[in-house]
């Protein structure tokens, strides 16, 4: 009788000293909260994309909202949708990203344990499209303006090519600086017809454009 008794008596010792050291752990003894989120940190324009934030430790009831920028995001933007899927993941759906999407995204969970969140920093790109025509012409003997319309984001960085060398800057060929994405060619000549090449490089993400346009000459 006495020998179980003793043996009950290290159970519930051995019992409480778990138990204290959870409560200096924790001050509560719950588990602490903890969050995870998942996304990508690259995403393209006009994707369809969603980001997810997961309870994963912790108090599963706890309130769970989304920041960008330090900002709340709420339901009510048409372009996003913020959807509690069961108790432990809060999703952030876009419909299109756009270029202003592009920030730092976070998760923060609120509940009995304390609080938690995870965050990432999301970047959008845009490939580079050219929508000028591939077919332009200039007056012999005046300036021509050969245009390479562009988007892309991060900005490219764009070169003009011919006979698959950059043209130099200088009286002849202007382009760069206040020009943007315009070739100025000046005193045109017959022999500046044939292909130029607008180039485009993306140095962020190493995209490369070549587009090519076919100049004529007319009197």
């Amino acid at each position: 009788m006495e020998r179980a008794r003793v043996l009950l008596l290290t159970v519930f010792c051995s019992l409480a000293l778990v138990v204290a050291g959870q409560d200096e752990a924790s001050g509560t003894g719950r588990a602490p909260l903890s969050v995870r989120m998942y996304a990508r940190s690259i995403v393209n324009v006009g994707e369809f994309y969603s980001f997810e934030c997961w309870i994963t430790n912790g108090d599963i009831s706890a309130d769970m909202k989304w920041f960008k920028d330090d900002v709340e995001l709420q339901n009510g933007d048409s372009r996003i949708v913020i959807e509690r899927l069961g108790d432990t993941m809060l999703s952030l759906q876009f419909g299109r990203i756009e270029v202003q999407d592009a920030g730092v995204y976070k998760c923060v969970a609120t509940g009995t344990s304390g609080t938690a969140e995870d965050s990432r920093h999301i970047s959008v790109i845009e490939a580079p499209r050219v929508w000028s025509p591939a077919q332009q012409f200039g007056i012999k003997g005046q300036t021509a303006t050969i245009k390479c319309d562009h988007t892309g984001y991060p900005k490219p960085q764009l070169y003009w090519r011919k006979n698959r060398r950059t043209l130099p800057k200088n009286e002849k060929y202007i382009w760069g600086g206040d020009c943007n994405s315009d070739l100025l060619i000046t005193n045109l000549e017959e022999s500046d017809k044939g292909e130029y090449v607008c180039y485009l490089l993306v140095l962020e993400t190493g995209d490369v454009v070549n587009y090519r346009i076919n100049i004529d000459v007319v009197d």
